[in-house]
């Protein structure tokens, strides 16, 4: 189905007890994942793939987290986009209280 971001969200039904996709998704497969503290003022999140490429995502040193560096690394391999892509999709999600 197509989005206002312009790719497909994978589509889930339930199945007796568990979550599973309507097709076969083939996920990048990390090889070796570096968190890089040697600038304290910028860390980044350097992850490896088993296809060759690496990601490197940076932020500033009160935003750093190592699970939302590695989820953003496969937010940009994934999605083949940027920082400020990734942003704009976080901002535009709906906030329920």
């Amino acid at each position: 189905m197509p989005t206002k971001f312009g790719y497909e969200l994978p589509q889930f039904y339930f199945a007796g007890g568990s979550i599973t996709m309507d097709y076969n998704h083939n996920y990048p497969k990390v090889e070796k994942i570096i968190y890089n503290l040697k600038n304290p003022e910028k860390p980044a999140t350097i992850c490896y793939w088993c296809d060759g490429t690496k990601t490197v995502v940076r932020c500033s040193k009160e935003e750093f987290n190592k699970e939302s560096g590695l989820a953003q690394c496969f937010l940009k391999k994934c999605l083949d986009c940027s920082r400020k892509d990734i942003k704009k999709l976080i901002d535009s999600a709906d906030i329920q209280e």
